[in-house]
């Protein structure tokens, strides 16, 4: 599909655009569309001082794209937000191409900072009880904030995909739940037995008492909403606090967890993969490097020699 542009569209249209492109064709979730239009806007902000009055000038060229980023690593920011701008510019122009409005793609040549390797921060198993251990829900709303931590951990989700969780994702015949992922690839996964008790019970007696009548939602917010991801984490930064642990965990922190305790007990990497729905393996890779007595424990107890 080609898009209608002229110089004259505003560049909030033009970035409407490119978001309902990066939603319904790419899958990005609402956090990276942000980020990505967010990171456009600061480049069209630096345009516009030079008095360059589109994105799609001849004036834009690679030099002056590497000059942004030069400027930008000026600014003393983290390698991560400048390894993302450059993803956002690489993504628009090549959205810009395809839909015929530029001939070239300047930004084609940009290459991306080497990111500082970082191992993921997670919690002991222990660690993990305690937490639940402290939330202790009274209310039907408590109840649902619990169990909503509960499913990121118990079936290692990303918080935006916990969120985005309607009734109809659970199958209780099956005991699964259906999750859409990036680039809207769909996984299955099994609730382990307790987890589908919890669920049945909040499906049955609690969920109705929070959501409006329309919400399909499985942990409901605000009118027909989900809860929001803001407040997903405040909840979780109060229960961390109160169980005497870290702050900086965070609902992300919940699944590297997940993905550590089920290597560590020994379970094959590539079902871990399929469950936390890494495209590459070398994805799930990241995990085996935060406790290493996983691999003595299955190469003792695999060997033909044991």
């Amino acid at each position: 599909m080609l898009y209608c542009y002229n110089f004259r569209m505003e560049i909030k249209e033009l970035l409407d655009s490119f978001a309902c492109f990066l939603v319904t064709n790419k899958g990005y979730s609402k956090k990276t569309v942000r980020a990505y239009t967010g990171d456009l806007k600061i480049f069209f902000e630096y345009l516009n001082r030079l008095q360059i009055k589109s994105p799609f000038s001849n004036e834009v060229t690679p030099l002056l794209l590497r000059r942004f980023i030069a400027y930008q690593s000026t600014l003393k920011l983290h390698p991560r937000t400048i390894a993302r701008r450059i993803a956002a510019l690489k993504s628009f122009y090549r959205w810009a191409k395809k839909n015929g409005l530029i001939n070239t793609n300047p930004a084609q040549s940009l290459s991306s900072p080497k990111l500082p390797s970082s191992l993921p921060s997670f919690l002991s198993e222990p660690e993990v009880e305690r937490l639940f251990e402290s939330f202790k829900p009274s209310t039907p709303g408590e109840y649902r904030n619990y169990l909503l931590f509960k499913l990121v951990y118990g079936l290692g989700l990303r918080i935006s995909e916990a969120l985005e969780l309607k009734t109809d994702s659970y199958n209780p015949r099956s005991g699964t739940v259906i999750v859409s992922g990036k680039g809207n690839k769909q996984r299955i996964v099994p609730l382990p037995a307790r987890l589908k008790e919890e669920l049945d019970f909040y499906l049955r007696e609690l969920r109705q008492q929070i959501c409006s009548p329309g919400s399909s939602y499985l942990f409901p917010g605000a009118k027909e909403k989900p809860l929001s991801d803001t407040a997903a984490r405040k909840i979780l930064r109060k229960m961390m606090l109160k169980a005497g642990l870290a702050a900086k965990i965070s609902p992300h922190s919940l699944r590297h967890s997940l993905a550590t305790h089920l290597l560590a007990r020994g379970v094959d990497i590539r079902i871990v993969q399929e469950i936390l729905g890494h495209a590459s393996l070398r994805t799930t890779q990241i995990y085996t490097h935060t406790d290493r007595s996983w691999l003595q424990k299955v190469y003792l107890k695999t060997h033909p020699r044991s």
